[in-house]
């Protein structure tokens, strides 16, 4: 008994022993060239225990004995191979080495079967770009992308344009999808960090499944989800200063100077007037004499009143300047203050982001928490965005999956007025204010600042007469002060849900439903204060805005995927409903009880209030046939029934189709001998998509353009019905006819490549079709005219280097566009229509020529002239007088805003464990007129700023210039012609990043998979044609006092468990 204990217990220990046993395996992962491959996967199989190889292809893990190892890396084949101590593992490329999967409509697609045209930026690219807006990483990585950024506004959107212009009344915009789902809410409230990629969808075979919506391109955003079998822990931060991207235009800052050139006007104004009056006239001699005179004195023509008496030295007005027009030598400034100091300042940007994710074969998830500061280099203006997102999937069944995915997002926005033409805008003032003016009250004598009646600084509006003060421009403002006392704030909180279920019901055949919600609260408070400024004299104002956008889309899909031997065969078929309400409230009211209260119980004046609801909804019928042979031919037919509530029931429904294919020729037997091409395929496609985003003059939505529309209105405590508006019952879609042909492929297992070129279209266009003025109202919708924009994409990068230590990978992406207006409604066919600003609508020219008068040069007398012409087009003559060269006739083509090629490159090198990055986007050909330069060359309104070209005005001594005769109140020195457009050609550095990785094997003993600290800037620098002009700012071609884009330096840490 005792011996069969004793061999019992020896041979359970054994047992145990055996059981326990483990293998710790050292390996290295490389390719068929012996080269290392870096972030290879390794999995035991059957567990969820992984590991990735290091910067030399080597991995370390602990296996039970007789394990499997599971390697995989993207582009080569997995790889199975028994644990043991030392294993070396050679991966193969996989045959579909380019077949990589990208999201398309309602699914994904491989790079290989995918007929249509798509372009992707991946998270990698779009964490480098430090932006509030996820969108902005587009700006030169996406061919045929443009971006349009009016606001430097911290949490604004560009306005996005794929492939030009395709509507003139209709909306221009793209269409949002955010995981599936039809998308409401404002880009700033998506964490960049939160973003797996980006797919910008352009042609008819990518976007006709959303018909509806699709004719402007769409843009598919897909948020992060959990990675099977890797459990990751990822927490990124970044600290840096924002500042202002692009300068000031070169305008006289110098005092003295300025002070010289307005006594320089005001003399050739005076001068002139003497010797040219009717009666009396002087000889020239007595009338620069008296000019002399005048200005040094105190009269109404003096220096000192026209300038409203601000001295910035300590002379009087009468020795400030001499006979010569030179400021007196022995002159010193009493105070230097400085607008843009006031207004701007370098300001603190910082981010963080938490970010967890894991899963093994049944389940994965995500969590992402997010928090940004993102103050502006314009004092008063910021962004801040907290933000949160969760995402499950599970698979409960074997037939079965579900998953979820809920995101929240609060904004606070501090807006202040920096756009358009009001004097609390800081970018018009700054450039339109004369470098004389302080910011603070001066003592005219001493220059010291006067304190108000607490000690404080009390600041300049311009109106102290007390002091002798009265400025001739913008008197009773000062954006500092109002920047003080005022408030402009809006919050936003914004939620988006969804959930799916997705049920296999027969071999290959699955049946999909899903469920999105999206809804956004936004409040705006705005205070603007009683004590000065524009609200003065009403003692304050208190404004309210209330805006509430909520949309739910639901969507039910069957889908049948089989392969029979060589034949892939893909069926879709489904219906989708979205329905969209948006209100909005707003009120306001005067006469403040203090001075810093944005609430209405503060103010006790009602002065107005409105609001009102609006509906929208839109049901489609979907389908798509997506066939693949032997995998070397592809066909995609696709078709979509879509009922818009836009539209009268009548003509409510429009369908929506395409059809596309491609062909692999390098799969065939013929090609397997071209060794250096190791992928090449030819597609083509063509279809409709539609639009029915029909737009009012303003360009805000009309939800019900089939409608007649009225305003009420109180008149004498009388309801009164306007009627603003003419509805068309017959108006329907909008069809835009996408065709496309391309080919790309991949040489030298280096070079990527792919060329494409587009012909898109627009049919019975939404137009706004003008009609008599005794109506009432100026326009009435139609489907008339047609619009077509074609031209080439280019998208290449190459790989220089790839070797062990170091790869160096260059990129290149170019698309040049052709818009052309087809057809007009009949009435404006042979006149055109002038649209926006200087632009034209005439056939054959684009939506955005520039019809200006030429301009003929400088007279003998320094004075401006322009060429005047017959109705036939003939020259007639050359004038003097604007008026009779600002006609229909002398009004000429002088070219379109649309650029001729758009596009950015990048290189990116990496070498060891160190990184490098740059990103460069631009712009060739286009026209801009500069409205805020040709502001700057004229006085025609004392106390304003003035440019550095006009020390260039005609002289009797300088007649080659283009600059006339400086004259005071000389209004046709700036008249709008082609003098002031310029070309609209751009390089903008877009981002440099440089970061470095630590090695893990200074890592590995604390359970950290990577640590990555780095720099990065954005908007480095932007080259164009002139200081001060940013041309991507311009959607029709005309300058504007717009908010500059910030230049964003930071330095970051990057750590993953």
């Amino acid at each position: 008994m005792k011996r069969k204990l004793v061999l019992f217990l020896t041979l359970f220990l054994v047992g145990i022993g055996v059981i326990t046993a483990q293998t710790r395996v050292r390996g290295t992962v490389v390719d068929e060239a012996g080269e290392p491959i870096i972030g290879a996967t390794v999995i035991i199989k059957g567990t969820s225990q992984a590991t990735v190889t290091d910067l030399d292809g080597n991995f370390t893990i602990t296996t039970p004995s007789g394990g499997t190892l599971v390697i995989s890396y993207v582009g080569y084949v997995t790889q199975e191979v028994a644990a043991d101590e030392n294993v070396r593992v050679v991966l193969q490329e996989d045959s579909e080495l380019l077949d990589e999967v990208f999201v398309v409509a309602y699914g994904t697609a491989t790079k290989q079967s995918f007929t249509g045209s798509a372009s992707v930026v991946k998270s990698d690219a779009i964490g480098k770009i430090q932006t509030s807006s996820v969108t902005n990483s587009l700006e030169g990585q996406a061919a045929g992308v443009q971006l349009i950024s009016s606001t430097g506004q911290p949490g604004e959107n560009p306005s996005v344009r794929i492939r030009g212009v395709g509507s003139i009344n209709a909306g221009k915009n793209p269409l949002y999808i955010v995981d599936g789902a039809t998308y409401d809410g404002p880009i700033s409230t998506l964490n960049s960090a939160d973003v797996e990629s980006i797919t910008v969808l352009k042609d008819a075979a990518a976007n006709s499944l959303y018909g509806a919506r699709g004719a402007n391109g769409v843009i598919l955003i897909t948020t992060k989800r959990g990675a099977a079998n890797k459990q990751t822990i990822t927490f990124d931060a970044k600290w840096g200063v924002n500042s202002r991207a692009i300068p000031e235009y070169d305008l006289i800052t110098d005092r003295a100077l300025y002070y010289e050139q307005a006594w320089t006007g005001q003399y050739n104004k005076l001068y002139d007037n003497y010797i040219g009056r009717a009666t009396d006239p002087l000889t020239p001699e007595a009338a620069r004499i008296q000019t002399i005179s005048d200005l040094a004195g105190s009269g109404a023509n003096s220096l000192s009143k026209i300038l409203g008496g601000y001295n910035n030295y300590n002379v009087p007005w009468a020795e400030l300047i001499g006979a010569d027009g030179k400021i007196n030598p022995n002159a010193k400034l009493l105070y230097t203050d400085d607008w843009s100091d006031a207004l701007f300042d370098n300001s603190l940007r910082q981010e963080y982001n938490l970010n967890i994710g894991g899963g093994d074969n049944k389940h994965s998830y995500y969590i992402g928490l997010g928090y940004l500061n993102d103050d502006s280099y314009a004092k008063g203006s910021g962004f801040e965005r907290y933000s949160g997102r969760v995402r499950y999937e599970k698979e409960v069944l074997p037939w079965l999956k579900t998953g979820a995915n809920l995101a929240y997002a609060h904004t606070i926005q501090n807006y202040p007025t920096t756009s358009g033409g009001s004097y609390v805008n800081y970018f018009q003032w700054t450039r339109n204010i004369a470098p004389i003016y302080p910011v603070f009250l001066r003592d005219p004598k001493t220059g010291a600042i006067v304190k108000d009646d607490k000690g404080k600084d009390r600041y300049d509006y311009g109106n102290e007469t007390s002091l002798g003060y009265a400025r001739p421009y913008a008197s009773k403002a000062n954006p500092a002060g109002v920047l003080e006392y005022d408030i402009n704030k809006i919050t936003l909180d914004n939620v988006t849900g969804s959930a799916f279920l997705d049920a296999k019901i027969y071999d290959g055949l699955s049946v999909r439903g899903a469920f999105d919600v999206n809804t956004t609260y936004k409040n705006g408070s705005y205070l603007t204060n009683p004590l000065y400024g524009d609200a003065s004299a009403n003692n304050g104002y208190v404004e309210k805005e209330n805006q509430r956008y909520f949309s739910y889309t639901g969507s039910v899909f069957l889908n049948y995927n089989k392969t029979f031997d060589k034949l892939l065969v893909d069926f879709l078929a489904g219906a989708e409903s979205y329905k969209k309400e948006y209100s909005y409230l707003y009120g306001s009211k005067t006469n403040l009880a203090t001075s810093d209260v944005p609430e209405f119980n503060n103010a006790v004046v009602y002065d107005a209030l409105s609001s009102y609801t609006q509906k929208y909804s839109v049901t489609g019928y979907l389908s798509r046939l997506n066939l693949s042979y032997d995998d070397k031919y592809y066909l995609s037919l696709s078709y979509r029934r879509d009922g818009s509530s836009r539209f009268h029931p009548d003509n409510r429904w429009g369908n929506f189709a395409s059809v596309g294919g491609s062909w692999r020729i390098s799969q065939e037997d013929f090609f397997t001998n071209v060794s250096f091409v190791d992928d090449l395929k030819v597609k083509g496609s063509i279809g409709s998509q539609g639009n029915d985003n029909l737009l009012y003059e303003d360009g805000t939505i009309n939800y019900l353009p089939y409608q007649d529309q009225f305003e009420v209105s109180n008149n004498d405590d009388r309801v009164s019905v306007k009627q603003t508006y003419i509805g068309n019952k017959d108006i329907s879609w909008e069809k835009s006819i996408n065709a496309n042909i391309g080919i790309e492929g991949r040489l030298f297992n280096r070079l990527n490549i792919s060329l494409e070129y587009y012909n898109k279209t627009t049919n019975d266009m939404l137009f706004s079709i003008p009609v008599a003025l005794s109506t009432g109202v100026r326009s009435q919708p139609g489907n008339i005219g047609k619009v077509r924009n074609s031209g080439f994409e280019l998208e290449t990068d190459f790989d220089i280097v790839r070797n062990r230590d170091f790869v160096w990978n260059i990129g290149l992406n170019a698309a040049t566009i052709k818009n052309e207006v087809i057809r007009l409604p009949d009435a404006n066919r042979e006149a055109g229509i002038f649209a926006s600003g200087y632009t034209k609508l005439v056939e054959r020219g684009s939506v955005y020529d520039i019809y200006l008068p030429e301009f003929a040069g400088v007279d003998s007398k320094g004075k401006n002239t322009w060429n005047v012409y017959n109705a036939d087009g003939s020259f007639k003559e050359t004038t003097t007088v604007y008026n009779n060269a600002y006609t229909a006739e002398s009004r000429r083509n002088q070219g379109s805003a649309i650029p001729d090629l758009t596009g950015g490159f990048s290189t990116t090198l990496q070498f060891k464990g160190v990184d490098l990055s740059l990103l460069f986007s631009y712009q060739l050909g286009g026209k801009v007129y500069d409205a805020v330069y040709a502001s700057t060359l004229q006085m025609s309104e004392y106390g304003r700023a003035i440019h550095k070209d006009l020390l260039n005005a005609w002289t009797s001594d300088n007649t080659n210039t283009t600059v006339p005769r400086f004259v005071s109140g000389y209004t046709d020195s700036n008249r709008a012609s082609d003098l002031y457009l310029i070309d609209a050609s751009y390089l903008n550095i877009r981002n440099i990043s440089l970061g470095y990785t630590l090695p893990k094997t200074l890592l590995s003993h604390f359970d950290i998979q990577k640590v990555r600290v780095y720099a990065s800037g954005d908007n480095l620098a932007l080259f164009s044609k002139r200081k001060g002009l940013d041309p991507r700012q311009y959607d029709y071609g005309t300058t504007g006092f717009n908010y500059s884009p910030l230049r964003t330096i930071s330095f970051g840490l990057n750590v993953t468990l």
